[in-house]
């Protein structure tokens, strides 16, 4: 923590809990050798978890921590005997602001208190996590989740959450398994900072909106000082609900949406090894174990002429690795599924049917609502396509969780939700919301990528 005092977490492979010992450094042999002396071990972890998994830690001020860890409640022996079916994985976080009690002059009998909250709207994973390393292949173990957790602290001492999702589905209903990154942020409860204020931000609603100027072009570099904004890339929020019982349309508001190409550069351009064929703008969601996708391809020189289309993140549309080709590494977002769309004032519309979207119906539970605006090549059958060449994002919005309902209604500069936004579902007094779920990513590698998408959203996408 910021007084050098040690904290440690782990998990027993016979309880198959997580736990916390603690080492101060102003007590006894620690003020020469830190890390000399440590507390009896504390547990973190607790009911209805019955198997935790990948611990990590966050420290602010002495006795403020943060115990990250994936959780399930399946009746399983060890993390490898886990079955589909038996409640799944999810991430979660215990916070304690009292974790070095144990040192104190009257030291806790029980030990530090600890917060545990779920961070995610829906489980992660929806099997077995082998922990046998690289024998996993022999035993049919599995590894989706690539072991990226972690949690960082925020200025005002808020955390930071990002983890692996790797609980999607092909359209037959089968799993694929391949991690998205999806990242979090403190909605509420307290500081791990002294003096700071509790988190406090307000539930995100349906339409939530988005900062202007912030879709600037090319942004690497020197360049993050003299990047121009291009209002055609802009998104200013998304809003998505029903227009009628079979039809699901999807809003994407820009700054402008008159001449859509004039934020593309010339046809044909290069930005390192990405060729600019034009714009690309994305709305997806996660709904059942599904991830969906409705989008406008604008190629460049074509001003107001964008294709619509829409699918489901699947091994249809996934980019292979071309060393790999079984081995997927991104997402193309193919044009799989026929949709219909318009430019309406400075919005684009795009519309599709239910039926073309297994598990999404009125009152579906969407998570993760985001739109981004990206520049790059619009091909999506190249076998030759390396990751260097997806697209760059340009602009992304919030993302928020709705109940699926009638469309939001426009009030003012901001849409009002006819059925109110759904939040994460956690314990008081933390918990987390759910701020941006960046392109899937499938290999191992890619956990990086992902992260810096979400927090600048100028990397490669």
């Amino acid at each position: 923590d910021n007084a050098g005092n040690l904290y440690a977490t782990y998990v027993d492979n016979v309880s198959n809990q997580t736990f916390l010992t603690t080492s101060k450094v102003s007590v006894g042999a620690n003020r020469l050798a830190p890390g000399t002396t440590w507390s009896a071990p504390v547990k973190v972890s607790n009911a209805p978890l019955n198997v935790t998994i990948f611990t990590n830690l966050a420290a602010g001020d002495p006795g403020r921590i943060a115990v990250g860890y994936y959780g399930t409640t399946a009746k399983a022996a060890t993390p490898d005997a886990v079955k589909r079916g038996e409640g799944g994985w999810s991430p979660y976080v215990a916070v304690s602001t009292d974790a070095l009690c144990q040192w104190d002059a009257k030291p806790c009998k029980n030990g530090p208190a600890f917060q545990q909250s779920a961070i995610s709207a829906h489980i992660n994973q929806d099997d077995n996590i082998c922990t046998s390393g690289t024998t996993c292949v022999a035993t049919m173990g599995n590894r989706n989740l690539a072991d990226y957790f972690d949690l960082n602290i925020d200025p005002q001492g808020h955390l930071i959450a990002v983890w692996s999702d790797a609980y999607n589905r092909q359209t037959d209903g089968t799993l694929i398994g391949w991690p998205t990154v999806v990242t979090a942020r403190q909605a509420t409860g307290p500081s791990l900072y002294a003096g700071k204020p509790a988190a406090k931000r307000s539930r995100r609603a349906n339409g939530e909106i988005d900062a202007a100027g912030d879709a600037k072009y090319p942004l690497a570099g020197a360049t993050a000082l003299t990047g121009t904004n291009h209002p055609t890339l802009d998104l200013r929020g998304t809003s998505i609900g029903l227009r009628n019982p079979t039809t699901l349309q999807v809003r994407m508001r820009l700054a402008q949406a008159t001449g859509l190409s004039h934020g593309v550069p010339a046809a044909g351009s290069q930005d390192g090894l990405t060729t600019i064929e034009g714009a690309r703008y994305l709305t997806r969601f996660d709904v059942a174990g599904h991830v969906y996708y409705l989008g406008a391809d604008v190629k460049a020189g074509e001003s107001n002429t964008p294709v619509f289309y829409a699918g489901e993140v699947s091994a249809a549309e996934a980019l292979k690795n071309p060393a790999s080709p079984t081995t997927p590494i991104g997402n193309t977002y193919a044009h799989l599924l026929a949709a219909t769309g318009r430019v309406e004032g400075d919005a684009l519309v795009i519309e599709v049917p239910l039926a073309a979207l297994p598990g999404v119906s009125k009152g579906s539970k969407l998570d993760t609502v985001s739109s981004f605006s990206m520049l790059g090549e619009l091909t999506t059958t190249r076998s030759s396509v390396l990751l260097t060449h997806l697209p760059y994002t340009i602009d992304a919005t919030p993302s928020f969780d709705v109940a699926l309902g009638a469309l939001p209604v426009a009030s003012g500069t901001r849409a009002t939700a006819l059925v109110a936004a759904q939040s994460i579902t956690v314990v008081t007094p933390l918990t987390l919301a759910t701020t941006g779920l960046p392109v899937g990513l499938g290999a191992l590698g890619l956990g990086l990528i992902g992260i810096a998408l979400v927090t600048a959203r100028r990397q490669h996408a």
